[in-house]
């Protein structure tokens, strides 16, 4: 398809929020739930389905530019647009993302360049307005669980850290036992 081509000239760039680092955003989200009362599958579903709708709303776009651009033709654009549609939520979910997540700068096709633009930050409140309709809560609830998700886990790694530390100094006998608890 030639949309597809065209995006995956585009270069390899990650997504934003949530790549890299899985396990921290599962911190977050495992703690944010709690604080919500909800199960942290409930809100890394909710999470998936916004950035999902989002990269989706971008990518339509982007296959809009492409054609005021007549880098392709509107046919193409249908094409890639019901092939996009009909792709399976999971299936090919990485593919997809390195095909279509480094849509930045200029693409050069068939001689012609066309500039697109990032996908949105995942974080923004945007995001967090679209997760919390799609749970059913308040848009700022869920912000404020997110901030204390994140807050208390960047309280416990701090605090992890501290203790290692003590724990070193402990070992190479820089301090003593009474001097640790002090």
């Amino acid at each position: 398809i030639s949309v597809a081509m065209a995006l995956a000239l585009a270069g390899g760039a990650a997504l934003a929020f949530g790549t890299g680092n899985d396990s921290h955003r599962t911190d977050v989200f495992e703690r944010a739930a709690e604080i919500l009362g909800i199960s942290s599958s409930e809100l890394q579903s909710a999470h998936d389905q916004a950035k999902r709708e989002e990269r989706d709303a971008h990518i339509a776009t982007i296959v809009e530019q492409l054609v005021a651009g007549e880098v392709i033709d509107q046919a193409e654009a249908d094409s890639f647009t019901a092939w996009n549609a009909d792709r399976p939520d999971a299936a090919n979910e990485a593919l997809f993302s390195q095909l279509t997540g480094s849509v930045f700068g200029t693409i050069p096709f068939r001689g012609k360049k066309t500039n697109t633009h990032r996908f949105p930050h995942e974080s923004s409140d945007k995001h967090t307005d679209r997760m919390a309709k799609i749970l059913g809560i308040d848009p700022l609830s869920l912000a404020d669980a997110l901030k204390d998700g994140e807050a208390e886990l960047a309280e416990k790694t701090r605090l992890e850290r501290v203790h290692t530390a003590i724990d070193d100094q402990l070992e190479n006998a820089a301090i003593t036992a009474n001097d640790a608890t002090e």
